[in-house]
């Protein structure tokens, strides 16, 4: 390796680690269109169950892309649904 292409080497950009894929499960909590809920079924096309903050019931269903998703916070899930600490919520994957 000659003197030029070793500096060429150590200054072209690195390759990023690969991204590892979210680890998407029914029953999680996600964020579509800034309001929170329920994924119910997956796939390409997901079924969201929207979750009325007054009484926690399921009021309406939509359908929404998988790659148009986020996991929701744990302040973001309604406070009637908050079934567990916000502790244990970050060990699986809530944040904060």
């Amino acid at each position: 390796m000659s003197f030029f292409s070793s500096i060429v080497s150590k200054l072209s950009p690195k390759e990023k680690p690969p991204v590892v894929a979210k680890q998407w499960k029914t029953g999680m909590w996600v964020i579509w269109n800034t309001k929170p809920y329920i994924l119910h079924k997956l796939g390409e096309t997901c079924e969201l169950h929207e979750v009325s903050a007054i009484s926690g019931e399921t009021v309406n269903i939509v359908s929404a892309p998988l790659d148009h998703l986020r996991q929701s916070t744990y302040e973001e899930i309604p406070a009637v649904r908050r079934n567990i600490s916000k502790e244990a919520a970050k060990e699986l994957g809530y944040g904060s």
